[in-house]
């Protein structure tokens, strides 16, 4: 799979969980609006290492991946 191919199916799914997360609607018919929605974006970072460095990471990422 090309990097192109990657971005694009990435921007896909998070514009797709955007809206879905926005469509959905309650029982009483009232949208049901996200307190915060965050996306991190770090260039050039494999998700891989996420899971290979974890042992290393303090605060920011640490409380990310244990949230």
């Amino acid at each position: 799979m090309t990097s192109d191919l990657r971005r694009g199916a990435a921007a896909a799914a998070a514009a797709f969980l955007a809206l879905w997360g926005l469509v959905r609607t309650c029982a009483t018919g009232e949208p049901l609006r996200p307190r915060l929605v965050l996306f991190v974006s770090v260039d050039q970072m494999r998700y891989d290492y996420l899971e290979r460095f974890a042992p290393l990471f303090e605060g920011g990422f640490k409380a990310l991946l244990d949230r």
